[in-house]
Formats: C-alpha cells, sequence, structure tokens
C-alpha cells in the first residue's frame, strides 16, 4: 500500500534529537506513541498507566532505536520506504508489554456493546393517532376579548378587540368557540355528535379541530396550560 507524507513531515524527524515530545497519543488499541508520524510505543493501556509511559518518555528521550529509524530517513518519500511505517507496520514496542502486543490482545465479549436494531419495533400508527387526538381534544382554552352576534345557529360576528378585526362564523366553529370558552374542544365533539348526523365521529373530531386551529389563528381562542 503506497504511503504518501507531506514535506512537513520529513522536517519534523530531522529535528527528532532537538524537539522533546509534549504530548501522549494512545491509540484504539491501546498503544501509546508521542504523536502519529513516529511508530515507536512507549507502554500500552490500561496494562501500563499514562504516567509510567510518560516516565520512559522522559527518562529514554530520544531513544536510538527511534533516532536511528529518523535518520534512515531523507525525504518525505522515503518514509513510505522505511524499516517501519506509520499506520501500515505494527508499532515497535520500547519496553516490553505486560500484556503482548496492541494488535493482538483479546476483548472480552461483554466489552462489545450489542448493534442497534436496524428495524425498529412495529407502531401501531392507529393508536398513535387516537392518542394525539385524545390530547388535542382535551386542551382547555379560553375566549378572547371578543364581541358577538347571533346564536350561531346561522353563524355569528365575532370582532376581536385587540386586533380589531372581524370574522364571520359557521355555525360549527360558533359552537366550537362555545364549547371552548372555558371548556375543551371535546365537549364540541359532544355536542354535535347528539345532533344524530350519519357524520362519523372521527370526521366530528377532525371538523372541531380544524375550527380550534382556525379561531386560534384568528386570535378568538387563546390556548389554556
Amino acid at each position: 500500500m503506497p504511503v504518501n507524507v507531506n514535506t512537513a513531515s520529513a522536517a519534523s524527524l530531522a529535528a527528532l534529537e532537538d524537539v522533546a515530545p509534549a504530548a501522549l497519543l494512545v491509540r484504539p488499541a491501546g498503544a501509546v506513541l508521542i504523536d502519529s508520524l513516529k511508530p515507536f510505543r512507549f507502554g500500552t493501556v490500561p496494562e501500563d498507566s499514562l504516567s509510567d509511559c510518560w516516565e520512559r518518555v522522559v527518562s529514554t528521550w530520544p531513544p536510538p532505536e527511534m533516532v536511528d529509524w529518523a535518520r534512515s530517513i531523507r525525504t518525505s518519500s522515503g518514509i513510505g520506504r522505511s524499516a517501519h511505517v506509520p499506520y501500515r507496520d505494527e508499532e515497535v514496542a520500547l519496553v516490553p508489554a505486560a500484556g503482548g502486543s496492541p494488535a493482538g490482545r483479546e476483548v472480552a465479549d461483554e466489552a462489545i456493546p450489542s448493534a442497534t436494531p436496524q428495524t425498529p419495533e412495529r407502531v401501531d400508527l392507529g393508536e398513535a393517532r387516537e392518542t394525539v387526538v385524545g390530547l388535542a381534544l382535551a386542551r382547555p382554552y379560553s375566549l378572547a376579548a371578543v364581541r358577538s352576534t347571533g346564536s350561531g345557529a346561522r353563524g355569528r360576528y365575532v370582532r376581536v378587540v385587540e386586533a380589531e378585526t372581524t370574522h364571520r362564523l359557521n355555525e360549527t366553529a360558533a359552537r366550537v368557540m362555545d364549547a371552548c370558552d372555558g371548556g375543551t374542544p371535546l365537549a364540541a365533539v359532544e355536542q354535535l355528535a347528539r345532533r344524530g348526523t350519519a357524520v362519523a365521529r372521527a370526521q366530528i373530531e377532525a371538523d372541531v379541530l380544524g375550527a380550534v386551529r382556525s379561531l386560534v389563528q384568528r386570535k378568538i381562542l387563546l390556548p389554556g396550560r
């Protein structure tokens, strides 16, 4: 596999003996390095603590093995042809690993999280809809500051004081307005259902909720908490 490295990477190797490391890099398998460019391992976690690994860096810097490797690389392209290529080859252990090489460590089965189910559990859409509609019908409302005319049997004119607007309501909207004056849309549904029409209850509920939305938008009704 070809390895491409930028020029700055080779320059950092040339200054290896002059610049001391200031951080540690822990690879996913547990190998502790000083950076991603130099494939030399100062320990393995959790077998070794990070403080022990850092002490090895301080006490051995610069490690002869790392110095020899860096000196063998003359150009950026030479990193990909070196004896130890970062990310391609296993890291060189500068100290004996207590639990074997990172690549060979066993992973307990219980440490592996179970896979997320790809297919969610089936949801009864009918039951979900009934729940949502039930919550909407049970929500309380109050009447805003309005002035109205007529009983609502043949419609009604309503003037919203704050907005200074006038609206004409049909019979259904007028009944919803009266039922939601300190009540809920469910009361309007019950009133309309008792009229004995052939309209299905589900359609009555949909009409009432539609009227509620319209009355709220016109600022005739105010949603409660």
